[in-house]
């Protein structure tokens, strides 16, 4: 999750990374399997903190932002979010199936946050 300008991932927020019908989070996943690395971008600094809070249900991850970027000289600024190990899986069989992760916490940017698809694999024995 890459923040375009400093403070868009606002204090106190939530991202919640959410799968369309037919997907659904490894919810058996604990805090300490879900590695957030923070990195500034365009500056040498980065007060911005994010962790891994649960998950809602099958469909949500959530994260919270416990501090937000600023800029305010001293080389800080805006940041990026590296979000690794998270595993999810198909929920049904219906293929072909695109879809695409949501943010439907209270704050990040507005974007795509991943595409998601199912192919039906080759039959192995009959």
């Amino acid at each position: 999750i890459r923040e375009t300008s400093s403070g868009q991932l606002a204090g106190n927020g939530t991202v919640i990374l959410t799968l369309p019908s037919g997907y659904e989070w490894n919810t058996n996943l604990t805090t300490g399997e879900i590695t957030i690395t923070i990195v500034a971008t365009g500056a040498s600094q980065i007060q911005l903190d994010v962790v891994f809070s649960g998950f809602n249900n099958t469909q949500e991850a959530v994260f919270t932002v416990n501090r937000e970027s600023k800029t305010g000289g001293n080389g800080q600024g805006p940041g990026r979010v590296e979000i690794q190990g998270l595993q999810l899986r198909p929920a049904n069989t219906n293929v072909p199936d695109v879809s695409t992760i949501t943010n439907t916490g209270t704050t990040g940017p507005n974007v795509n946050y991943g595409d998601l698809s199912k192919a039906p694999g080759s039959v192995a024995e009959v």
